[in-house]
């Protein structure tokens, strides 16, 4: 089977193949949302998205759906804040049952010194799951959590912050570990 890598097999979407690119010219925010929300929506996908190694650029926060696991290859797949955006890296609201791993996300702090804009921003997500991502340079917090039911933090690292490493505001049954 040349040429077929265990993600394909797995059948998780490549967000590489929405537009995606790693070259931090352009924005990969619309074309990563949109790959989470093409394998929300179909049956088959497993909801699985696969970020391949590199450095995507963030202008439009990545917005992750409800029975979604978005994950990278540790941290040579990185999100990283443009210039003067001031944004989230990644949100999700009123969801279910998400998952992110093995990313990092840099804030790009000396480039944005406005807003509130987080690592990983969640909000009233019940069933949730953040392993093995890196929080940095973040105008805000590396990961902020609110509203949140049965949320875990496991095996994760938030450096040079804002605010906070991690933020907890009226959550339940959430856990850092």
């Amino acid at each position: 089977m040349a040429g077929v890598s265990i993600f394909e097999l797995l059948g998780a979407y490549n967000v590489r193949d929405y537009g995606a690119r790693p070259d931090f010219n352009r924005d990969s925010g619309v074309e990563i949302s949109d790959c989470l929300r093409q394998a929300s929506l179909a049956s088959t996908a497993n909801g699985l998205v696969f970020i391949p190694p590199g450095t995507y650029r963030i202008d439009t926060p990545v917005v992750v759906p409800s029975n979604i696991m978005l994950f990278g290859f540790g941290g040579a797949s990185i999100l990283k804040l443009g210039a003067s955006q001031n944004v989230d890296l990644i949100q999700s609201s009123n969801t279910t049952n998400i998952r992110i791993c093995n990313l990092r996300l840099d804030g790009n702090r000396a480039n944005n010194s406005l807003g509130d804009g987080n690592g990983v921003n969640l909000y009233n997500v019940t069933d949730g799951w953040i392993e093995n991502v890196e929080a940095l340079s973040c105008v805000a917090d590396g990961f902020a959590l609110s509203h949140c039911t049965r949320v875990k933090v496991k095996d994760c690292r938030a450096s040079d912050n804002g605010r906070h490493g991690v933020s907890l505001s009226a959550c339940e049954f959430c856990r850092l570990s």
